[in-house]
């Protein structure tokens, strides 16, 4: 569920090719950076965030998150970010990638060689779906 007057309702054609539910399942992504794909969600709705609790709670924590984010990145600290860390919520956050001294492949979990490029399998999936598209019966 997402809220109508998002950007990402403006995609909605494009996210619903990417979750494509009879392409073959495949990895893509590099050493530690690998997800499957195509996306595995099932659906994808849009609804007003005035109607809906659900949406008005994620834009709240969307919001905590990204004032955390900023407090990360400036280490400015205020008594909302020392109860949200003292809350654990770091944990929601998923490999962060914030500029720090420590910039080695190794550091940073990204050694391996090999690998595929995700933009291609999201390329190749659109391509597919718009050569579909023209061939359809008008």
């Amino acid at each position: 569920m997402h809220d109508a007057s998002k950007p990402i309702a403006a995609e909605r054609e494009t996210f619903q090719a990417l979750m494509d539910a009879h392409a073959q399942p495949r990895m893509v992504g590099y050493d530690r950076r690998t997800f499957e794909f195509p996306l595995r969600a099932t659906t994808l709705t849009f609804g007003d965030s005035r109607d809906l609790p659900q949406l008005q709670v994620s834009d709240l924590l969307a919001g905590a998150m990204s004032h955390f984010a900023a407090a990360m990145d400036s280490g400015i600290q205020d008594e909302f970010i020392r109860q949200m860390e003292a809350a654990g919520v770091e944990r929601f956050t998923i490999h962060t990638l914030w500029p720090r001294p420590d910039v080695t492949l190794q550091a940073l979990g990204t050694e391996d060689i090999g690998g595929t490029n995700a933009v291609d399998a999201v390329l190749e999936t659109l391509r597919g779906r718009h050569r579909r598209a023209w061939r359809a019966p008008r």
